[in-house]
């Protein structure tokens, strides 16, 4: 009796574990439903095989297939847990490197990112984490989406003013001068980014044009020089023949000439009587007189033919010198221009970086100081948006003016672009030099602006730099950039040197 007991208790024992563990594989399959096909089709192999009187036999099998393709997928979610934490710490530096992202959310992704680096042990916590990360791209994305429309903006116009200075460094005759003059006053005011490409295409056009007329010009300028120095060699070529053929016809009166005079030498000698005498030398002495006379008509002639080709051909080289002069003029004129500003009537940056090379060149050779300012308009981009381009382009004349009146005739003051002027110093150290430019920005910041009867006034900033022994042009420039940018974060309206 106590056998049976004890037999039915364990039996249901059995029964009781065997439907807990029957529960369990149907729980487990249920929850690891979609994760893997195969997983899928072993987990409902397991289920079929457990429901009634489980066969042990064949259920063992799949345990440990089952236990194989859990531990795959356990080392393939750790995997994924490091890329997605990896990921997501690095949206969370993009979002940290935003100019303008609050402070409040900047502490925000503080935490969360130290929360990332915690050691995360299920699927569940890192979605937890990646949930805070989204939520703040979501209120974060309708501020970067109107600060990318503002930064597109001051894009556009930076693009702007860049083409209409380097139109300013163009010279084209005729329509095609015109046009870029046309498109150069559009830039001035306000464009959009299509109607900006549009003229930036119709710039590439008109360049590519005015190209293909110079060359053209110049072709013809060729072409006449060509056919003038040909004319020349014909001239030339004619003179020598003209010349070649007087020689031979002043050597035949000279030979007509000598052989007369030889007669009558020879007929005074042989004439016994006076009246024969005097006949023969009447004779000779007019074959004599017309032979001169014959010579000299053909010197004449050949001298006014020759007189004539030379007035041809210097005629012809007049024409030449003419034309030569006006494309040296023209040459002249271009070069003039493309190393000066039109707006400012300063030096260009392409003339500053020729005078830098060649005050560097001096500077290594004799050691003398040599120092460089970059100087910068404070909040032009305030005076271009509230008062239009016209006034800003009138606030750099004035400028431009007063520094190059303010500065020494040896200090070269050029317009690097935009608001941006640079000012090389000669045997000047950085001392002197910040000393000079103090003085121009005290200047400056007195004149009497006065915009849409507003008067305003406007600042400058500058930063200064002197050559050591192991600088370069390219290091100086940066340490004065520099002092610039010191000088602008310091509350502009100041010069500083490095």
């Amino acid at each position: 009796m106590t056998n049976t007991n004890d037999d039915s208790q364990l039996r249901q024992a059995y029964e009781g574990e065997l439907k807990t563990l029957t529960l369990f594989i149907n729980r487990l399959g249920n929850a690891l439903r979609g994760i893997d096909v195969e997983l899928d089709h072993k987990l409902t192999k397991i289920r079929s095989l457990s429901s009634g009187k489980p066969n042990l036999t064949k259920l063992r099998p799949l345990f440990d297939e089952v236990g194989n393709l859990l531990q795959k997928h356990s080392s393939m979610n750790e995997r994924q847990i490091q890329e997605a934490r990896e990921n997501a710490k690095a949206c969370i530096h993009n979002l940290k490197r935003t100019p303008d992202f609050s402070a409040e959310a900047r502490i925000q992704l503080r935490d969360l990112l130290q929360q990332i680096d915690e050691p995360i042990y299920s699927l569940s916590q890192l979605l937890l984490l990646l949930n805070k990360v989204i939520l703040l791209y979501r209120q974060y994305l309708p501020h970067q989406t109107e600060s990318s429309s503002v930064q597109a903006k001051e894009q556009l116009s930076s693009l702007q003013n860049e083409l209409a200075n380097l139109l300013s460094s163009i010279d084209f005759a005729g329509a095609t001068s015109s046009a870029l003059n046309t498109i150069r006053q559009q830039l001035m005011g306000e464009l959009g980014s299509q109607q900006l490409l549009h003229n930036s295409m119709d710039i590439l056009r008109l360049i590519i044009r005015g190209i293909s007329e110079e060359r053209q010009s110049a072709q013809q300028f060729l072409h006449s020089l060509n056919d003038a120095l040909s004319s020349l060699a014909q001239v030339l070529d004619s003179s020598m023949k003209t010349s070649e053929n007087a020689s031979e016809e002043q050597n035949k009166y000279n030979q007509q000439l000598q052989q007369q005079l030889n007669k009558l030498s020879a007929s005074i000698k042989e004439s016994d009587e006076i009246q024969q005498l005097k006949q023969q030398t009447k004779m000779h002495v007019e074959l004599l007189s017309t032979t001169l006379f014959q010579k000299s008509e053909a010197e004449a002639s050949a001298q006014q033919q020759l007189r004539r080709q030379l007035l041809s051909m210097q005629a012809r080289l007049e024409d030449v010198e003419s034309e030569a002069q006006m494309y040296k003029r023209r040459l002249s004129e271009q070069t003039f221009k493309s190393l000066q500003d039109s707006l400012t009537r300063l030096p260009n940056r392409a003339a500053f970086e020729e005078r830098l090379q060649l005050e560097y060149q001096r500077w290594q050779s004799y050691a003398a100081a040599l120092t460089i300012a970059v100087v910068d308009i404070d909040n032009f981009k305030v005076i271009n948006d509230n008062y239009g381009h016209i006034a800003g382009d009138k606030t750099l004349q004035v400028i431009a003016n007063m520094l190059k009146k303010s500065l020494r005739d040896t200090d070269f003051v050029c317009r690097y672009g935009g608001e941006e002027f640079v000012i090389l110093f000669p045997q000047t150290s950085v001392q002197q030099a910040t000393e000079l430019l103090d003085k121009s920005r005290s200047r400056i910041k007195n004149i009497p602006f006065r915009f849409k009867n507003k008067n305003i006034s406007i600042t400058i900033s500058a930063g200064v730099a002197d050559f050591g022994t192991e600088d370069s042009k390219t290091t100086v420039f940066e340490r004065a950039d520099s002092a610039l940018y010191q000088a602008k974060k310091q509350g502009r309206d100041r010069v500083c040197y490095q």
